[in-house]
């Protein structure tokens, strides 16, 4: 599905082929993170003012757009918790203390499943040009060889 996204004042705009499935991940964080002890600056406009909820995720970039989107800018809060310029807003990142929950979520695709196969086509073009040598393993013939000439009969190896 083709979709245009912009930010709030229309200065940056880009057409994204997005692929619909019915779940990315479970919910982002996995539990609401406590920011009660975090004084957030009123001039950083958040792009998630509610990022510390437990949210289902609706879209995920590629690398090529997610960089396009964000900027150079960095606010540190503390230790643990960051602040980076992006076309939709500051996005938060770091590390927060999530509370306590008993739900855990993972999902996994199937061997078949057409986005396993979007996935690594996705990893393929985000690594053009970087490819593994072919491995030769000498006991991977050793074994070649041993499966030839072997055979196991009345509960012994001839």
């Amino acid at each position: 599905m083709n979709t245009l996204i912009s930010n709030k004042s229309g200065t940056f705009r880009v057409n994204i082929e997005f692929f619909v499935t019915e779940k990315i991940t479970g919910l982002t964080p996995s539990a609401e993170l406590d920011v009660s002890e975090i004084k957030i600056p009123e001039f950083l406009e958040l792009s998630g003012p509610y990022f510390y909820e437990a949210k289902e995720i609706h879209a995920l970039l590629n690398a090529d757009i997610f960089f396009r989107i964000i900027k150079d800018n960095v606010y540190k809060v503390n230790d643990e918790l960051l602040f980076r310029e992006s076309e939709f807003g500051w996005i938060a990142s770091g590390r927060l203390q999530e509370t306590k929950t008993k739900d855990f979520s993972c999902y996994l695709l199937k061997h078949n499943d057409p986005i396993e196969d979007t996935s690594k086509l996705s990893f393929k073009l985000e690594s053009l040009g970087i490819k593994d040598k072919p491995c030769y393993r000498e006991d991977d013939q050793a074994m070649n060889v041993l499966k030839e000439i072997v055979q196991y009969n009345n509960n012994r190896y001839i």
